[in-house]
């Protein structure tokens, strides 16, 4: 099967799902051409048939934004620059699928499919379903119309599943598929081996916005610190980079936290192994926004699991099904700061139970979300 993979990014670090779907579906025989608005890192993501679109010139912007603002602008932005180029490559390729990641990459696609004839399948994830259509009404129809379009939508868990059925998608349109990872990429650990009886190592991936919940993970944190006892010293390694960063550091120094939690900025994916095989808990208090966004089903999460950490977390969107409390891990409400940190404590004092927990962690990665496992096309 020929089939053209569109996206927004191609190498994003927090989107590598994308880059390990296109590449299992290599690896199961079918030719994949990758369509991007934007290729990153192909020195640490790799891949033979990848075509970045040209972006908007000078001009093409100024008729943009005379457009939006007399109303007439495709919600989709630079919809007209973007789909001339992807007809192209739709009549050049003729893929026997389009691919779409996210849902305003698959409105994007929806006229070009509808009228080539060209089946299309859509995964959409999270800000796309939960933030897009309260920002702007038109979301709404654009959806629509892919939903009439596409032969089936996916999404990375139940909890996103519905809120796409809440979108007007019929149900058996609507697939849960899990943004699976290439198990044998992930070795698993017992991080108890690398305890020395005093220091204790929490780690954070991901990026450092407002859904990820880097300022109340660093509040549980500090609380975590003072129901310590003094023989444990808790440590906390912040692998990502964002728009909070620069609060994050405020915090940290009118805090005196300098000295236990380090910011390591943007981490590539073997530095994120790397931290991920020195530390001994993974912890992400994810929440939804003002505007309602929400997390999808953070794969730091599972990658985490799979290398053998218990993770602390909270019940978001998608997360409740690769962390299950008191299984391999522990959750907790949005924003209950107390009870996070508690965990935290907990966890951070008793080792014995970082083996148990991270082996019934890297079984469920194993079980349900071993890409090799997981149905990444799927028809109707």
């Amino acid at each position: 099967m020929r089939i053209l993979l569109l996206t927004g990014g191609f190498g994003v670090t927090s989107e590598t799902f994308i880059y390990d779907r296109a590449f299992t579906w290599v690896k199961q025989g079918h030719e994949v051409r990758v369509v991007t608005l934007k290729r990153l890192q192909p020195d640490q993501f790799p891949f033979d048939d990848v075509v970045e679109l040209r972006r908007p010139n000078l001009l093409e912007k100024m008729q943009e934004k005379l457009q939006r603002h007399l109303g007439m602008a495709d919600v989709v932005k630079y919809a007209k620059v973007y789909r001339r180029q992807v007809e192209r490559e739709i009549k050049q390729f003729q893929p026997n699928k389009v691919h779409a990641e996210f849902g305003n990459i698959g409105a994007l696609a929806t006229p070009l499919c509808k009228r080539l004839n060209v089946p299309l399948s859509v995964f959409m994830h999270a800000f796309d379903i939960t933030e897009l259509p309260r920002k702007d009404l038109r979301w709404r129809d654009a959806y629509q119309k892919m939903f009439t379009t596409a032969e089936v939508v996916h999404t990375p868990s139940q909890f996103m599943r519905q809120k796409v059925v809440d979108l007007g998608a019929p149900e058996d349109l609507v697939k849960v598929t899990h943004n699976g990872i290439d198990v044998s990429k992930w070795r698993y650990t017992d991080p108890s081996q690398r305890f020395d009886g005093e220091n204790v190592h929490f780690l954070f991936v991901g990026r450092l916005v407002e859904k990820k919940g880097p300022l109340q993970l660093l509040e549980a944190f500090k609380k975590c610190r003072e129901e310590l006892p003094p023989s444990i010293t808790p440590h906390l390694t912040v692998c990502g980079s964002g728009p909070l960063e620069q609060r994050l550091k405020e915090e940290i120094n009118a805090s005196n936290l300098s000295t236990a939690v380090q910011l390591m900025g943007s981490c590539s994916h073997d530095e994120v192994k790397r931290y991920m095989s020195q530390a001994h808990i993974l912890v992400q208090h994810s929440i939804t926004t003002a505007n309602g966004d929400m997390e999808g089903l953070p794969v730091s999460l599972t990658e985490a699991a799979a290398c053998g950490l218990p993770i602390v977390s909270t019940v978001h969107s998608g997360i409740p099904e690769i962390v299950r409390h008191n299984v391999n891990g522990f959750l907790t409400d949005e924003k209950d700061i107390d009870t996070f940190s508690q965990y935290m404590a907990l966890l951070a004092r008793e080792p014995l139970k970082w083996q148990k927990m991270g082996l019934a962690g890297r079984q469920l990665v194993e079980d349900d979300f071993n890409i090799s496992k997981i149905p990444t096309i799927i028809r109707k």
